[in-house]
């Protein structure tokens, strides 16, 4: 544990990872979803993804993380939406996925300001998928695929939050 935005948080160093109980409430297949969590780094990797307990990166998981600096969601060999902004400053920053299910619509935040929206709506369910923090798979991201920076506040809603 860290000195956090709030108290105490938790801090990846390039190298952890870790899972989050999977159930169809936490579903991007099965229902709405808001993820909104403080990061702080100056380098990026994956802040949380859905994807198949192997190693390698597959068509339809789902992955939110921070590439060249910039936030990023991407639905494997569907498609990615990215901000413009850079987040890897060193600075906490407020981050912000939701997304529609049944439409495949995606938006991320930072630090409250919409920077981006996309359809991406998976071709099909992806099954027997967990949810990690940190990592997504060893070839995906490829800049960085495991997180080092830290995380305070992670908030999953099963629902799409307006902001």
């Amino acid at each position: 544990m860290a000195a956090g935005y709030h108290g105490r948080c938790v801090e990846f160093d390039g190298t952890d990872q870790a899972f989050i109980h999977d159930d169809d409430q936490l579903d991007f297949d099965a229902t709405d979803l808001t993820i909104a969590v403080w990061v702080s780094t100056d380098a990026g990797g994956t802040i949380l993804s859905e994807t198949l307990e192997g190693e390698e990166w597959v068509p339809n998981g789902k992955t939110l993380f921070i590439r060249n600096g910039h936030l990023a969601f991407d639905v494997g060999w569907v498609g990615v939406v990215e901000s413009e902004v850079r987040v890897n400053d060193g600075r906490w920053h407020h981050i912000m996925l939701t997304w529609h299910h049944r439409v495949g619509e995606a938006a991320i935040f930072i630090d409250g300001e919409k920077v981006g929206s996309q359809r991406l709506k998976p071709d099909q369910p992806l099954d027997g998928d967990v949810l990690r923090l940190g990592f997504t798979a060893e070839d995906f991201p490829e800049e960085m695929p495991w997180f080092s920076g830290k995380m305070d506040g992670l908030r999953i809603y099963n629902r799409a939050l307006t902001v």
